[in-house]
Formats: structure tokens, sequence, C-alpha cells
């Protein structure tokens, strides 16, 4: 008794097309933007014209904008959100991607808070509604962001280390049911914003987040040791080497902190190394923070000495990794 023709034709469909659709996946993967980024204070984003920060990221073939909100609800009365979003509309339109960040803030969401806020306690549902509550009320102000991030929520850090209910259920389950709640209310609420996290390069942390987050943003600090000045080449290598496992989960876009206050210790030089090993590293990219250090204007209003950069040198850095050769001096 032979086989039916008809049969026969869609198990040839099917081995036809299993092949397609396995190299298309590998294509897909292998060919994924490596996003080159640079970030904005909430302040600088609102300073400067849109059209010339959109000018500023085409020229250099920036495909990555993050917009720091700091503590969203300390800094909410002077935040220029109408402004912001023009901006992330008009960066979208020329392809590029953009980011949110904020600070978790305990006290009640939509309106300015310069008092004493309620401990970062993620034991208390009421703190957790509170903290998810500005990250929506950030995206309601300021809709189409591509991807959210919380800046660093980890009980350890805050007033509240000797709560007992925290302490009873530990850090890490504590963060495990805090981000399930988080990406449960952005689906519902936004569901085409990507949720993600900026924490220390930890590869097991971030594991047991994998079924939350969209994109894991590690620090990567360029702050050079004590008595020196400059950091070196390797230091996104290791970042590197403790994310390799989740790159094969989600995005790897690592958070390279420039500034720390008194400690800022660092070059350009440092900065070029960290912007090529990412790449080289196979990461999904990276963004400098910020924008307004590496061109001085952070300098302006600190009682203490910062490093000067060539932004020159790293503008050529971005053409470079996008691929743009530079041209040839006439002589």
């Amino acid at each position: 008794m032979g086989i039916p023709h008809r049969i026969v034709a869609v198990a040839l469909v099917l081995l036809v097309s299993i092949p397609a659709a396995t190299s298309q996946r590998k294509k897909s993967k292998k060919d994924r933007a490596f996003l080159r980024g640079i970030c904005y204070t909430s302040h600088a984003a609102g300073a400067q014209s849109e059209k010339s920060v959109v000018a500023w990221v085409k020229k250099n073939r920036i495909n990555l904008v993050v917009i720091d909100f700091f503590v969203i609800a300390y800094n909410y009365d002077s935040i220029p959100f109408s402004k912001i979003a023009r901006l992330v509309k008009r960066l979208k339109k020329e392809g590029v991607t953009v980011l949110a960040d904020y600070r978790p803030s305990t006290a009640p969401p939509g309106k300015g808070f310069r008092g004493q806020a309620p401990d970062l306690c993620l034991s208390d549902p009421t703190i957790r509604e509170n903290i998810i509550g500005w990250g929506i009320h950030l995206l309601d102000r300021c809709p189409g962001f591509d991807i959210l991030t919380v800046y660093n929520p980890l009980p350890r850090f805050e007033r509240n280390r000797n709560c007992p209910k925290c302490k009873k259920k530990g850090e890490r389950a504590l963060l495990v049911e805090f981000f399930k709640e988080w990406s449960r209310v952005l689906r519902k609420k936004h569901p085409g914003v990507k949720l993600g996290a900026v924490f220390p390069a930890d590869a097991s942390l971030y594991r047991s987040l994998k079924g939350s987050l969209d994109m894991f943003c590690p620090f990567c600090s360029l702050i050079a040791p004590r008595g020196k000045e400059s950091c070196g080449p390797g230091v996104m290598k290791k970042v590197a080497g403790q994310m390799k496992s989740l790159r094969k989960i989600g995005p790897v876009i690592p958070l390279v902190k420039l500034y720390w206050k008194q400690a800022t210790r660092n070059t350009t030089g440092d900065i070029l190394h960290a912007m090529d090993e990412a790449k080289q590293c196979g990461l999904d990219g990276f963004f400098l923070w910020y924008r307004s250090l590496i061109t001085g204007d952070v300098a302006r209003v600190t009682s203490f000495k910062l490093p000067q950069y060539d932004l020159e040198k790293i503008c050529e850095k971005y053409r470079e990794l996008a691929g743009v050769r530079p041209r040839k001096k006439r002589r």
C-alpha cells in the first residue's frame, strides 16, 4: 500500500523548511545589532534642543540613547517630560533604540517628594507597588521608550537591611518575587516595552531573574584603582566573562560607569578600550554614563577635579564600531 501523494508533499515541505528556519535563527542571532550607546541625564536631555541631540547621535552612528531619570520622585518637579517625549519620538524615527533608567522611589508615584522616603523594603507590598508605579508613570508621561531599566534595587544597600521580614525571606527571593510582579504589571500596562535592570555583574543573580528580565545591564566600572590614573585594557573582559552564559538567554548591554565622585580616575584611552572590548567580547552593546561628564558639563558643578576627555576620539570610536571608515586627511 503506497503513501498518499498529499502526505509525501507535506513531508517534503517540512524537510525543506526545517533547515531553512534553523539557518534563519542562527543568522538573526549572529547579525543582532550591536548597540553603541550614550546616556543623558533627564536634565541634559531636556536642556538641549531635540534637533541638536538627534543630529549628534546620527553623525556619530549611535544607535542606543539612554535617559537617566535618577531618583525620579526627588527630581520630578524639574523633569521636562513633554520635551523628552518629543525627543524619544524623533530618535525612534531615526531608528535609534531608546532606554529609560530610574532609581527606585518608594514614595507614592505621580508627584515630587523630597522628604524622607520609606525604606526600600521589598517585603512590603505598598513599597513594591510604589517602585513599579513610578516606572509605569514614567512610561505614561514619556511614551515611546523601547526599554525600561531599574537601577540597582538591592535591599542590602538601603536602610532596611535589618528588616526582620526581609532578612527572613532573603535578598535573592525578594528580588525574584519583585521582578516577577514588575514584569506582570509592565506586560499589562506597556506590553511593547522590555524590562531590564542595572546590577553588579553577578551572573547567578541575573540567572535567577531571567524569567522576568528581557535585558541584562551589568555595571562596568571604569574607575582606576587608588593611586592610579588609568584602568588600562581588559576591564570589559571581566564583565564579559561573568555574563557569557547569560548572553544565550538575553541581551547583555553593560553600563560603562565613568563617574564616582572624588574617586573618578580614568582616561579617554580607558573609554576607548571598553568600547572596543564590548564588541570583541561578543556583548550586545554598551552605553557610556554620562555624556555631560565626557563633555565637561558635570565638572563645572563639582567641587573636585575630574578627568578631561577627548570627545572627538570617542565619537570616532562610535563611528568605527558602526563600520564607518575614517576619511584620510588631505595633504
